[in-house]
């Protein structure tokens, strides 16, 4: 446990070295495995939040 986060607090420190100023992903709102709380407790904010439609066509 803790590795993710370890891994993203590296990467995260490692861009910063880089000279890069921000960093912005995208995450599924409703992932069960914790990724949004993972993200949150890193100081990532939420830019946006957005639904994605979908429509199911009748088999021909």
């Amino acid at each position: 446990r803790g590795l993710g986060r370890a891994l993203l607090v590296l990467s995260l420190a490692r861009l910063r070295d880089r000279g890069m100023t921000e960093v912005v992903l995208d995450v599924d709102t409703e992932n069960p495995t914790g990724a949004l709380r993972l993200y949150e407790s890193v100081g990532f904010q939420p830019m946006r939040r957005s639904a994605v439609w979908r429509k199911p066509l009748a088999e021909k």
